[in-house]
């Protein structure tokens, strides 16, 4: 199988991410002192529209979680690539279900661009040129934290925070694993 993923070079690494998440006051409070494992790395889906700013030349890439409603807006520089993967298939079984399609997506983030007061501004001063949208999966390191429970958590690597809008999707794709490999050896 063969997917486009995007990256970010020169990340954080996912624990530094998550422990600096857990040493906030309220995730104190949530979670206790917790005991960081790591998990396996699931592809999150993302439809994508890219715009040129035909006076500067520079991208911008809106990306629109076909999983959850979670949208995202940053500058396409040296610093985030999109290059395409060969998966195997046990890697193949960690890419997650899309729940909306490509177009739907897309409309949604045209949509979130019309109702952006700063974004309308930006159409009125410059001339945007569309590219064509496409879909992209986010490769996001899963982490299961012992604490006041055990907790499963997913590190999104291109905004360096926790997803926890995707992580309900990443635990059904982990229970649906984990059953076909319980059921395979019985």
């Amino acid at each position: 199988m063969q997917i486009t993923v995007i990256e970010k070079k020169d990340a954080k690494h996912g624990v530094v991410i998550l422990a600096s998440f857990l040493k906030t006051l309220i995730a104190r409070l949530k979670y206790g002192r917790c005991i960081i494992y790591q998990g396996d790395e699931y592809f999150v889906p993302f439809a994508v529209l890219v715009f040129s700013v035909r006076e500067t030349g520079e991208k911008y890439a809106f990306l629109s979680s076909l999983i959850a409603d979670d949208y995202t807006l940053f500058k396409l520089d040296g610093n985030v690539s999109i290059r395409s993967y060969d998966l195997d298939k046990s890697t193949a079984e960690h890419v997650l279900d899309m729940k909306k399609t490509k177009d739907q997506g897309v409309n949604e983030i045209r949509k979130r661009m019309s109702l952006n007061n700063k974004l309308q501004k930006l159409k009125r001063r410059y001339t945007l040129d569309e590219d064509e949208p496409f879909l992209v999966y986010l490769k996001e390191q899963s982490f299961y934290a012992e604490g006041k429970k055990l907790t499963f958590f997913l590190i999104d690597p291109l905004l360096e925070k926790v997803d926890l809008r995707h992580a309900y999707a990443a635990k059904e794709r982990f229970a649906q694993l984990s059953m076909k490999i319980i059921n395979e050896k019985f």
